[in-house]
């Protein structure tokens, strides 16, 4: 019958081998040939074998018998440097009639290596004679093992061995075998945690140095390597119904209204109260939200900035958020519409935990709110780590220097996990570079090469959500994660969306909702 291997987070990759099939779907494998010293490849020669005596039925259901003869057969050593057609065909024979229990002792107890050189230098005739056989030690090789793991030594192992600088690849394609073996022996619960602490950096600098027959042995766990991170939030919130809909047609056409100056303004647009919260060190970049807060009060409604110290971490941000929303509130007499960039959307979201706080708010607008972005992984997981640690206790008089660590994505899912769903109602921005210009396209290039998903040169798209139960979403093309509301560049070409164009076509949108 199939079998469900587990996804992180409770889906599944279905693999079609009948993995607890105690007998073989193979045919009769072809007659034995006759004795020959021909050698797949190599150095020396081996002496000819004159007979072959085929094993036992119980040594065929014995796993440990079988992994004795498959290491046996398929290792080398200084005088046998290949393997000859008998040595492959008694090595997938001995594997044939073996049940689910005894092929799991089978992979677990000869290298990944062997079991590889078998696979791979099995003739065609032998691949199609054995595919049934060969499908099974495939959906083996991806399953959990049945014998309990040290996770924690195995989490040593697998940093250590997947260990570089930033996104330079320092691991061969064996170390990339041996790692990605270790990762699925994990139970599925272990093995989150083990690519909790990977991230994504890591995780995929060991499936993309795998040779490509040990991507495609692999695939269901690489698969399940790639689903841990980018879109995992999102894919998570939707299927409990916090994902966000889509509004990204009504952002297209209020943008094309409010820069033709026809765009009709809500009634209701002086009875709030706006608040802008800044992200990530963006108190030492001068001109920041200048413009979006200059193009708010050109409206005539009442704007105020937030005082956090943008290099703080989410927590303590979040409870000066509180106090300051609670505030101008209460001072005010009007419900406070909360206007958040990159950082600042994960700040004013642990904020609006409070169900005081929340109550105070009308709408949340997050432009390109960083949930999560692999940048904060390459940069704390390297050794620079320990260095930007330091730059924002000692140089920045931050009080922890964790601000960027909290944007990796662990710590967004452990955010996510703990946190309650918001009522608000939320307007989140997300954008990608597109082919404007921008200082950040080289990251983004490397953000896309490497993770095969597109950013806006820091954040990748599917991380640039809020989850909650009244959750919106536009995505738009050619902005990148600075120019909704850093000073733009002397000689720069002009922004595909002028700053207060897109601040009052996001404020009138949202109020709409």
């Amino acid at each position: 019958m199939p079998r469900d291997v587990d996804r992180l987070g409770g889906s599944s990759v279905r693999i079609d081998a009948p993995v607890d099939a105690v007998t073989s779907a193979d045919p009769a494998p072809p007659p034995a040939e006759a004795p020959s010293t021909t050698r797949i490849q190599g150095l020396l020669p081996r002496a000819p074998v004159t007979s072959f005596a085929p094993l036992s039925p119980a040594a065929l259901r014995d796993g440990d018998a079988a992994a004795r003869l498959l290491n046996d057969k398929l290792a080398y050593d200084v005088f046998d440097w290949a393997v000859t057609q008998r040595e492959l065909r008694a090595s997938i024979e001995a594997l044939r009639g073996l049940d689910a229990g005894a092929l799991a002792r089978v992979v677990d107890q000869v290298e990944p290596k062997l079991l590889s050189r078998l696979t791979e230098k099995l003739p065609a005739t032998m691949q199609s004679a054995y595919a049934d056989t060969l499908a099974r030690l495939n959906a083996a090789r991806n399953a959990p093992s049945r014998e309990a793991q040290d996770v924690d030594e195995a989490i040593t192992a697998l940093k250590k061995a997947l260990d570089g600088l930033l996104t330079l690849d320092v691991v061969s394609a064996g170390e990339a075998r041996v790692a990605i073996d270790r990762l699925r022996r994990l139970a599925p619960e272990d093995r989150e945690r083990a690519l909790d602490v990977l991230g994504p950096g890591k995780a995929y600098r060991m499936i993309d140095n795998l040779s490509a027959a040990d991507r495609a042995t692999y695939a269901p766990t690489v698969a399940l390597v790639k689903g841990a991170f980018f879109g995992r939030l999102l894919r998570d919130s939707a299927a409990i119904g916090l994902g966000p809909k889509d509004v990204t047609a009504q952002l297209e056409a209020l943008l094309a209204d409010v820069a033709a100056g026809r765009a009709a303004r809500p009634a209701d647009l002086n009875d709030y109260v706006y608040f802008a919260v800044p992200g990530l060190v963006t108190e030492h970049q001068p001109g920041y939200m200048d413009g979006n807060v200059e193009h708010l009060r050109s409206m005539g409604v009442e704007v105020r900035r937030s005082a956090i110290d943008t290099d703080a971490d989410v927590d303590v941000n979040a409870e000066q958020l509180r106090l300051e929303i609670q505030s101008l509130a209460a001072e005010t007499g009007k419900k406070v519409v909360v206007i958040a960039h990159s950082k600042g959307g994960p700040d004013a979201a642990e904020a609006l935990q409070d169900e005081a706080t929340e109550a105070c708010v009308h709408r949340f607008i997050p432009m390109q709110p960083a949930s999560a972005t692999p940048v904060a992984n390459t940069l704390m997981d390297s050794a620079l780590g320990d260095v930007i640690r330091d730059a924002f206790t000692e140089v920045l008089g931050a009080s922890t220097g964790d601000a960027l660590a909290q944007l990796a994505f662990s710590a967004a899912k452990d955010r996510f996990l703990r946190g309650r769903p918001l009522k608000v109602k939320t307007l989140a921005l997300a954008s990608t570079v597109g082919d404007h210009f921008s200082l950040l396209r080289g990251v983004s290039d490397l953000i896309e090469t490497r993770y095969d998903v597109k950013s806006d040169g820091l954040v990748t798209i599917d991380e640039q959500f809020v989850p909650g139960e009244q959750s919106h979403r536009a995505v738009l093309d050619g902005l990148d994660h600075t120019a909704p509301c850093s000073m733009p560049l002397p000689g720069a070409p002009a922004l595909k969306h002028p700053q207060g164009v897109l601040t009052e076509a996001l404020v009138i949108l949202a109020l709409r909702l």
